[in-house]
């Protein structure tokens, strides 16, 4: 049964918000203030130095409540002064259209010092609309950081309606594969991070969850690729962390959304937010119904028989599931300095497969010897939990701050599987009824928990140098088990143990961290240096075959980050840091998949964790109307973990894992925005790099040395009446891989959208995969075998969403971390 309903949701909701109108009527008295009255002053300019005539200038209580207090308009010379101020202390806000609000904290007026002159307070220049009287301030889509680039996909037409994984899918060097599997720079270790923290979840699970969470529901996907110690050390094609949009301003608020599309997917979800003194409270929930179909190719030549053989075979898979998503949030500020946070997500998903693989024997002459097919039907669930609780003490905000979390998740996946087995007589035309040869059904469960815990301490050692120090711990836990029982030959409709393929394993994994850095500034020269301590205890127990397999080590991940300011638009940086990619259970687990007779992907027991020193220059320069940026990097990997393939004698394909030797690779990435009228903005991103793998230890064969490359585009144009019009274009070249080649891809998405409703509801329309060229095609060859392998999944669709906003406030860019490390 379903854990969510609407009419539960709705219950649940009114109780909480009763209990949050109690704990408001029993709010603290209001601060204290003195008589004494002083005078705020100082100038805005933009990025260039020129000032900004009529900016708003606005002057905020520092506290729970973050009153207005008073403000002012800026003269011709970008100056303004604000009098007869109360002693207090505040934060500044200031606001002009076009251009993204700016905030000037720490702001005391007391007896000791009555004017304050904040000096110049900057303001960088962005795109917005004007439709009527109402002015909306909206986020550019990529934003260059000196340690990330964050992306925003709230005002992007093409991503209403869709979800979490199709926001991954547009951004530049991020690649999401059919299979879900996602790579940074063609690097698979990429990690991906929940809201600052590692998820657990990986492969078909990832891919669950991020389907079933709708893109309004990120606020933003900050991508790091070289990650100081501080960040977990897992993943070594860098960091690619989701936050949820979760905060709630002062006041009520949220919004509806419901979509649909021609494949006949369905979206729908609905948020509220609820802010006032020192509570704020969110909820979500959405629910999807996805429909997909795919199909396939597999051609193989069997050259370890004498004479030669051949298989072809076709595929046909039709999936549909419905999901549930409920996120919960509460943060209290007891005071200033102290900042209680609660959350938790639970999330449900029921998925039936269809699938029919045809297959076709050949003899050397290529003259059909043998049909048949095999009919696979599956029903699978999968419900996962997450709760967390953050305590944060701010003595001096990003200057003396500790901040603790502690984290519980579980996932809970079973699948109930029945397949049979036909022979097919040689002439398709004939009205010869297939044969059923055999039957088989399998039961599935994998049961995960985590435990993680995280403590973080941040300090300023005078004007110049920061330090932050910390512990970081986490316990995992997974049970996976395989029974399955079928007949050949005899009565199918009675299984027995005459083909027993149970498969049952245990897996248990902490890490311990200690890390430190040291942060500072020299005049225009910064620098960040860090060093993490981390002893990792594995255990893997196969209980089918009565194994079982230990790897302890302990391992130092140093980091460098190196920053030089050449005036107000130059920046060039420079960093290292070393990462570490774990081989996963499904990778290490010996005892495979038997849904296909012809091929089987099994684990590899022996699999090390593979390392990677990873180092990278960039320069960013930053203009009015455009920023540019450029990347080289090299990354040296030992130990690679990595997809390898042999052919049995008995004519069946097995895929697994190894260790390959080294790989290097070493590229160059360009990224780039323009806004080339105050309608029309792009941006755009080229990745050129070149990968050399040496898999000598295991085959000559499986060494490569290719080079490839991957670009996007996308235009917006704002045309007037609330219009706005989007197209992108994705491209990854063909290239050379271990053992094989794949071929090109590209993709062609096109959208456009309409303000309604003064701007409260926006309806799109959004074409995917406009020409159906999505589809991939790969090629592998080594002494024993020739195969090649097409995925054709049906990504072309239209979708028609609308959204709808409600009450004021919103979120302000996820929900506050205290660590610093994703503000």
């Amino acid at each position: 049964m379903c854990p969510f309903s609407v009419s539960g949701s709705l219950r649940v909701m009114n109780s909480f918000l009763r209990i949050v109108v109690v704990l408001l009527l029993v709010a603290a008295p209001a601060r204290a203030q003195d008589d004494t009255q002083g005078t705020v002053r100082g100038t805005v300019v933009a990025e260039d130095g020129g000032s900004i005539p009529g900016a708003s200038v606005a002057l905020h209580t520092d506290d729970a409540d973050s009153t207005l207090v008073t403000g002012a308009a800026t003269a011709d010379d970008g100056s303004f002064v604000i009098e007869n101020v109360p002693a207090d202390r505040y934060y500044l806000r200031v606001s002009y259209i076009g251009y993204a609000s700016a905030i000037r904290p720490d702001i005391a007026v007391s007896d000791e010092q009555t004017t304050v002159n904040v000096g110049e307070v900057t303001i960088r220049q962005r795109s917005e609309q004007l439709d009527n009287v109402e002015v909306t301030a909206e986020r550019q889509y990529m934003q260059v950081e000196p340690e990330m680039t964050t992306y925003s996909p709230q005002n992007q037409p093409a991503l209403v309606g869709g979800s979490a994984r199709s926001v991954l899918e547009d951004i530049p060097s991020l690649r999401v594969d059919i299979a879900g599997n996602i790579s940074f720079r063609g690097n698979e270790g990429v990690a991906i991070h929940i809201n600052g923290s590692p998820t657990p979840l990986s492969g078909e699970a990832l891919t669950s969850f991020l389907e079933s969470l709708s893109a309004q529901e990120v606020n933003r996907v900050e991508v790091i690729s070289n990650p100081s110690v501080a960040r977990n050390p897992e993943g070594t094609g860098g960091i690619v962390n989701i936050v949820l949009a979760d905060d709630a301003e002062i006041g009520w608020g949220g919004g509806v959304s419901a979509s649909a599309d021609t494949r006949g997917r369905l979206n729908g979800s609905g948020n509220a937010h609820y802010g006032s003194g020192p509570w704020k409270a969110y909820f979500n929930y959405g629910a999807r119904y996805d429909q997909d179909e795919q199909s396939g190719f597999r051609y193989r030549e069997n050259l370890y028989l004498d004479p030669t053989t051949y298989l072809e075979q076709d595929r046909w898979e039709q999936e549909s599931g419905l999901s549930h998503t409920g996120r919960l949030s509460l943060d209290y500020n007891p005071s200033e300095s102290n900042t209680f946070s609660l959350s938790s997500v639970l999330s449900y998903r029921g998925d039936e497969t269809e699938e029919m693989r045809e297959y076709s024997e050949l003899d050397e002459d290529q003259e059909l010897t043998e049909r048949y097919n095999r009919r696979t039907n599956a029903e699978e669930t999968d419900f996962s939990m997450e709760y967390e609780f953050e305590y944060s003490h701010v003595w001096t905000p990003r200057e003396h701050e500790f901040d603790l979390e502690m984290e519980y998740e579980e996932d809970h996946e079973s699948e109930d599987e029945t397949y049979v087995h036909y022979a097919l007589p040689l002439d398709a035309s004939n009205d010869v009824a297939d044969t059923l040869t055999s039957r088989q059904t399998a039961i599935e469960t994998e049961d995960e928990r985590e435990v993680s815990l995280e403590a973080d301490y941040q300090r300023a050692l005078g004007e110049s140098f920061d330090m932050e120090a910390g512990y970081d711990g986490e316990f995992e836990w997974q049970d996976s088990r395989y029974d399955s029982e079928s007949v050949t030959g005899g009565p199918v409709d009675t299984l027995g143990a005459e083909l027993n393929r149970d498969n049952s394993f245990l897996y248990a994994e902490q890490t311990h961290s200690l890390y430190s850095t040291l942060e500072g500034e020299l005049g225009d020269f910064g620098a960040k240096l860090g060093l993490r301590a981390e002893s990792a205890i594995t255990r893997f127990d196969q209980e089918t075959q009565g194994t079982s397999y230990d790897n302890n080590y302990f391992s130092f991940f140093p980091s460098v980050h190196l920053s030089y300011q050449i005036g107000k638009s130059n920046t060039f940086k420079a960093s290292y840091s070393k990462r570490v990619r774990r081989p996963s259970t499904w990778q290490l687990n010996p005892l495979g998949s038997y849904d296909d007779p012809t091929f089987r992907r099994v684990g590899n027991p022996s699999l090390t964790p593979e390392y990677t020193h990873s180092f990278e220059l960039g320069y960013t320069r930053p203009g009015s109307k455009y920023t540019i940026s450029l990347s080289p990097y090299y990354r040296y990997t030992v130990d690679e973990i990595s997809w390898s393939e042999r052919l049995t004698e008995d004519g069946v394909t097995i895929l697994t894992f190894e260790n390959f030797s080294t790989e290097d690779s070493y590229g160059a990435e360009l990224v780039g925005s323009l806004t080339l009228d105050e309608w029309l903005k792009s941006n755009a991103s080229f990745n050129a790099y070149k990968q050399v793998t040496d898999g000598s230890n295991l085959s000559s064969s499986l060494s490569s040395d290719a080079i490839g490359f991957r670009t996007r585009a996308s235009f917006n144009a704002e045309v007037g009446w609330g219009v706005t019009v989007q197209a992108s274009q994705h491209y990854r070249s063909p290239m050379d891989i271990p053992g094989g080649r794949r071929d090109a891809r590209t993709r062609t998405n096109t959208a456009i959208q309409k303000k309604l409703f003064s701007n409260r509801a926006k309806l799109n329309v959004h074409v995917s995969d406009v020409f159906g060229t999505r589809g991939s095609v790969v090629e592998r060859r080594s002494e024993r075998y020739f195969r090649r392998y097409s995925r054709e999944p049906s990504s072309r669709d239209v979708r028609v969403t609308f959204r709808y906003t409600f009450g004021g406030g919103g979120g302000d860019g996820g929900r506050r971390r205290g660590r610093g490390r994703w503000r």
